[in-house]
């Protein structure tokens, strides 16, 4: 099985519609609920946790331990930290950082949970065969840092500040609302995981803010076809081991 994990609804519309069997709807907690289906032999759970890093940690930790997946995604939007981000683009995530966690008082650096690590890692196989299906699709993707945080900014001078202060040389490439709770889960239950992100806005070009809904939805598309290219990888080995 896999575990597809989503901010908004939204996100999961092309992967949802491509599913080859859908097997219903199942209460995860009061409230939410995942939905459930195959890409070929591989059973597959979907969610979409609302943009919270806080709420899609706790939400992924119900989905590991309700249905122990082999592999998680996590899949949405963001807005760009790198110079070399477009709209547009995928951003794969290579390892994620928790915005917003101070825990100065105890001697831990900003950002860092006690016990934890500054930041949390994406599977560097998967990364790879994602960034080469990529490639072989013709989406322009970079594999980089993504950070968390509970607030939605699009201030450019606020971001400027956020990583001049916070996170000076981390080398960020994305910021979005959930991607390092899914990480810390994965991170703490010891599961796969890898974030794929589209750039749906560039902090700075105001024109960027019109429209980052529609390029959000325009864009996930590709991140559907890599992530079904990686589950047909995933059932070949899978298939090859027998």
């Amino acid at each position: 099985m896999i575990a597809i994990i989503a901010t908004h609804p939204d996100d999961l519309l092309y992967i949802k519609a491509r599913l080859t069997l859908l097997t219903g709807e199942r209460e995860l907690r009061e409230g939410v609920k995942t939905t459930h289906g195959f890409y070929g032999s591989e059973e597959v759970v979907l969610l979409s946790t609302g943009p919270s890093s806080y709420m899609s940690a706790l939400l992924t930790d119900l989905i590991i331990n309700r249905y122990d997946p082999d592999v998680v995604y996590g899949v949405g939007d963001c807005f760009a930290l790198s110079p070399l981000i477009k709209e547009g683009d995928v951003i794969i995530g290579s390892k994620c950082y928790l915005h917003g966690v101070n825990h100065h008082a105890t001697g831990e650096p900003y950002g860092v949970i006690p016990g934890l690590p500054e930041s949390f890692p994406c599977s560097a196989s998967l990364g790879s065969r994602a960034l080469g299906l990529a490639g072989s699709s013709g989406i322009r993707a970079f594999a980089g840092a993504m950070l968390s945080g509970e607030k939605a900014i699009f201030d450019k001078d606020e971001f400027d500040e956020i990583l001049t202060r916070r996170y000076a040389g981390k080398d960020l490439y994305g910021y979005d609302n959930s991607t390092a709770g899914i990480a810390l889960s994965c991170y703490l239950q010891k599961k796969s995981f890898l974030s794929l992100r589209v750039v749906s806005y560039v902090p700075g070009i105001e024109e960027s803010r019109l429209r980052y809904h529609r390029i959000a939805l325009e864009s996930l598309p590709g991140v559907g076809r890599i992530i079904f290219g990686l589950c047909a990888m995933h059932q070949s080995k899978k298939g090859g081991a027998k």
